[in-house]
């Protein structure tokens, strides 16, 4: 988690987001401050009351577990717009006994654009593990070969040194307006040697054409 936010004596809502799969995984409200100093110290001593936190802040980089703020509020309001983003998010959160059993229902239209307005401003930019690590050039390489060529997801994931899951992204969600892009060299070591003439013959077949 990273140190100390500055929050200025805030009440709001807030999330503790795994930043390895982008999922909500705690969600919380009060002093913000004085919440985010909480739980730093409890995950770091191992002494969080939430044992599957603790569990998952143990598993990965305590950089990937993150906490963001959801809302501002005021503080009679924070209770109940803690107790509506839990039911929001009780798909993946991790805290989903504290809320109060209600009779489940179906997300409305509303709920659905609440979550993914709360991806397109957690998940974005720099705040995206995966921002980083491959350009919309690259992206339209990958969705190129995915297209075209016979390769399998974990192949094409060590051509470029990116996740399978990754793979399986581009073309669709955060990927989805990438357009394919035709690759004219990359890393073809570890590819088996029949598939890795499958790609070259391809590549001289596009070179010569555009010649």
């Amino acid at each position: 988690m990273r140190k100390k936010l500055k929050f200025d004596n805030k009440v709001g809502v807030y999330a503790l987001i795994d930043r390895v799969n982008n999922e909500f995984k705690y969600i919380g409200s009060g002093d913000l401050e004085s919440r985010e100093s909480n739980h730093i110290s409890l995950l770091r001593h191992g002494k969080h009351k939430n044992k599957s936190i603790q569990s998952l802040f143990n598993e990965i980089d305590e950089r990937n577990l993150q906490l963001e703020v959801i809302e501002y509020c005021d503080e009679e309001d924070s209770l109940k717009k803690e107790k509506y983003y839990k039911n929001l998010l009780k798909d993946t959160i991790l805290n989903i006994k504290d809320i109060i059993k209600t009779e489940k229902k179906i997300r409305t239209p509303e709920e659905k654009e609440a979550i993914s307005q709360m991806f397109r401003e957690l998940f974005s930019g720099e705040k995206n593990p995966n921002c980083c690590k491959l350009s919309n050039q690259l992206a339209g390489e990958v969705l190129w070969i995915k297209q075209n060529l016979n390769l399998k997801h974990s192949e094409i994931a060590e051509m470029y040194n990116i996740s399978t899951s990754m793979v399986s992204r581009i073309g669709k969600q955060r990927w989805k307006d990438v357009k394919p892009v035709v690759p004219y060299s990359y890393n073809v070591k570890e590819i088996k040697k029949s598939k890795k003439n499958e790609i070259m013959d391809i590549f001289e077949f596009i070179n010569r054409a555009s010649m």
